[in-house]
């Protein structure tokens, strides 16, 4: 089961204007959603906040809240992808509470949005060219994005199921216990930051980048799925064994490396070398 307020300045406004009197209390009401499917029919069929169109599994953002398109993608196994691009009018913040167990795996590709868990009040932002994961257990998470602001997001989220399926393909009781320890420190509410990849970061654009159609598309981004979260399991255990070996980048050293990135992959076709890179 889950639990979600929506809030928005627009939809306050919207409300009050046309419900006088009324607008408050249904904004402050919870609602109880059984499963992500009706999540998606509640945005849709109490919001309009998303549309159906062209298949059941693609939205389109309601003109007077902004614009953009949202791509689920419901894969065998308990797994969803979901393709998002918008710009609000306005901000928007999400308050939820999921009972049932989800991981989430998220890569900004534009944009910025907070998050953090309601008890604990912490916040954290991702921000373009960064990735995090959460998982959801039953804590009440929130969710904020700036109106006004493009944003662009894949994230892939694993249900129980799925999950199980991993842990009980561990070879003992260690390498199981190892697993949930990772899955434990990926609570919304721990402070604790997730350790991205570039081979994490290579997934995410190959599903953005699928050209495939049907079935194959289908077969080729569970495969990408399965693909990332083996990569999030095995980068996360590799970086408990040497935490004490990180290394702490300072907010201009990310600058420039992101820098760095970008020099690289615009030349992609003319290479450039080590002193031409540095200068």
């Amino acid at each position: 089961m889950t639990e979600v307020s929506l809030f928005s300045s627009y939809y306050l406004t919207h409300c009050k204007s046309k419900c006088p009197g009324k607008g408050d209390k249904n904004l402050k009401k919870n609602l109880v959603i059984k499963d992500i499917d009706d999540y998606y029919r509640f945005m849709n069929s109490e919001l309009g906040l998303f549309e159906p169109t062209g298949s059941t599994r693609c939205y389109q953002i309601h003109p007077r809240f902004g614009r953009g398109v949202v791509e689920r993608i419901s894969l065998r196994h308990g797994v969803d992808i979901c393709i998002l691009t918008m710009e609000l009018m306005h901000d928007l913040e999400l308050i939820c509470q999921m009972e049932e167990t989800c991981l989430e795996i998220l890569y900004c590709d534009g944009g910025q949005a907070s998050y953090g868990d309601c008890e604990k009040g912490n916040k954290h932002t991702i921000k373009r060219n960064e990735c995090d994961c959460w998982l959801n257990d039953g804590g009440r998470n929130w969710l904020h994005f700036t109106g006004g602001v493009p944003w662009k997001s894949v994230s892939v989220c694993y249900d129980e199921r799925f999950i199980e399926s991993f842990l009980a393909m561990a070879s003992d009781q260690h390498d199981a216990e190892r697993m949930k320890a990772v899955l434990h420190g990926c609570h919304k509410g721990n402070d604790q930051r997730y350790g991205s990849s570039p081979g994490i970061e290579l997934v995410f654009y190959q599903i953005m980048d699928c050209s495939l159609q049907g079935v194959a598309r289908l077969l080729y981004l569970e495969s990408k799925a399965v693909e990332m979260f083996s990569l999030f399991i095995q980068n996360e255990l590799v970086l408990q064994e040497h935490k004490n070996y990180r290394i702490y980048l300072s907010e201009d050293d990310r600058i420039k490396l992101d820098q760095a990135k970008k020099v690289i992959v615009d030349n992609m076709l003319d290479p450039l070398s080590i002193s031409e890179l540095s200068r």
